[in-house]
């Protein structure tokens, strides 16, 4: 049981780690265009 919840955490704190490197991302993809447009 405790082995099957730490297991279960990790996943979630992967889970967390992918989603902000992908909101991350695209940031900067964002700022890329905002600043490709301004020149």
């Amino acid at each position: 049981m405790l082995v099957a919840v730490k297991t279960e955490k990790r996943q979630q704190t992967n889970e967390c780690h992918l989603s902000l490197l992908l909101s991350a991302m695209q940031l900067n993809k964002v700022q890329r265009l905002s600043v490709a447009q301004e020149k």
